[in-house]
């Protein structure tokens, strides 16, 4: 079927065609009106099957795919739309067969239920989803608030780990200063008792050599008293 300005045409209309009004699926053709009027008053094009006009994709999937036939039955058991040569073929034997028509009957009184059904879903669906959404933002709020409170209160830790350590640092100074005062002290009064003995062992040296008795054991007696 041809195209024009998107809209399906005529297949008869030869010189100037018109748009189509039907696709006839057995005969593979759209129509416009004179020519659907013409086609529908013969007795054998009576019982073809008329949708709304359709290109040849939309006519592809209704013919069945193994055998180019139309669909014109619908197989309950496997739940597929088959053509008649289906029907007798060994993949659909002994099946529950029925026609389309019936099948398609059968839909639409099933149809409001099953919408009914698919939009209480989607309602369910869309409030797990809200509740899912608020679920989240409230663990996100609250993950916050912890976050800040822990790292507020690491922060105080820290500062007062801080403080502790400058207190204990200064301490240890102190106690340091306060040691190495005293041995220094220490280092300064021995260094004076060593100059005093260096001085003695001077004397006694020069004393060694004194042969006047009385004047080595005066001299003695003021350096060991």
């Amino acid at each position: 079927s041809g195209q024009q300005d998107g809209r399906i045409q005529c297949d008869f209309c030869l010189e100037k065609p018109r748009p189509a009004v039907k696709t006839c699926l057995n005969c593979e053709v759209s129509l416009c009106q004179v020519h659907l009027g013409k086609h529908s008053a013969k007795s054998l094009l009576k019982d073809h099957v008329l949708m709304e006009p359709c290109d040849e994709r939309v006519l592809a999937e209704r013919k069945c795919p193994q055998h180019g036939k139309l669909l014109e039955c619908y197989c309950k058991t496997d739940s597929v739309c088959i053509c008649m040569l289906c029907c007798i073929s060994s993949s659909h034997k002994n099946h529950e067969i029925i026609p389309l028509e019936e099948a398609y009957s059968k839909a639409k009184s099933a149809f409001p239920k099953a919408l009914e059904t698919a939009r209480g879903q989607e309602a369910d669906l869309n409030q797990c989803i809200a509740d899912l959404l608020k679920q989240e933002e409230e663990v996100k709020t609250k993950e916050n608030l912890q976050r800040n409170h822990l790292e507020s209160l690491f922060k105080t830790m820290h500062q007062q780990l801080d403080n502790k350590k400058e207190e204990l640092l200064e301490t240890l100074r102190h106690y340091e200063k306060k040691q190495l005062s005293q041995i220094q002290t220490k280092i300064e009064k021995h260094k004076e008792e060593k100059n005093a003995a260096s001085h003695d062992v001077q004397e006694l040296e020069a004393l060694r050599d004194q042969k006047d008795v009385p004047m080595f054991v005066k001299a003695f007696s003021n350096l060991t008293r």
